[in-house]
């Protein structure tokens, strides 16, 4: 049976078509997405596929921005993907649970802070945490960024500046995938960047 999402509360709806109003918030049928079908798989079939999926090529960044309230918080990523050189776009998936995908979403702006081989304390520092316990900035090298003045890290390569295109973010289950124009950036230092193979091999 196909399962339709409110695009404005999320309310499910079970049927062959979108409901001609939602039972939550009132919008009508134009406001229901399809939802994709899940796919059955056993659990060696997944265990198959998740061994595949070990040996994609992934950088490690640190995700950072900013709430209403001006409050800081970043997060360890390796889902950063430039898409485009002209314009310069990219896309990222950001899992719900994080509080840094609370402040993107109020802010509509995130820095990508690329991180070279000599950056493993940042991976642990913005990634075995949540910012709800720890403030993760303290004691942290970090400026604010030349355009957006979001909080970015001085010891690592450098940065990127991100707008949300929030007309095209994409509710993707447990991640949202945003789709940003890059609207600015900065070198610090010239070195080897970090992969996700390089820091599991050598954390």
């Amino acid at each position: 049976m196909k399962k339709w999402k409110c695009r404005v509360c999320g309310y499910i709806h079970t049927g062959p078509n979108a409901p001609e109003k939602c039972p939550t918030c009132g919008v009508g049928s134009d406001k229901f997405d399809l939802m994709p079908e899940e796919v059955q798989q056993s659990e060696e079939e997944r265990q198959a596929i998740q061994n595949v999926l070990f040996n994609c090529t992934y950088g490690l960044y640190v995700i950072t921005s900013f709430n209403k309230d001006n409050k800081i918080n970043g997060m360890t990523s390796n889902s950063f993907v430039q898409m485009t050189d002209t314009p310069m776009q990219a896309v990222i998936g950001i899992n719900k649970n994080n509080l840094t995908s609370d402040y993107i979403l109020e802010s509509g702006v995130f820095a990508v802070n690329f991180l070279g081989t000599d950056n493993h304390n940042e991976v642990r520092r913005f990634g075995y945490s949540s910012g709800r316990d720890v403030e993760k900035f303290k004691n942290a090298q970090y400026k604010r960024s030349k355009n957006l003045k979001l909080p970015v890290l001085t010891n690592a390569i450098g940065y990127v500046e991100c707008e949300v295109q929030k007309d095209r973010t994409q509710d993707l289950g447990t991640h949202n995938l945003f789709v940003v124009t890059v609207v600015g950036g900065e070198i610090f230092e010239a070195k080897d960047p970090m992969s996700y193979a390089y820091f599991r091999a050598t954390k």
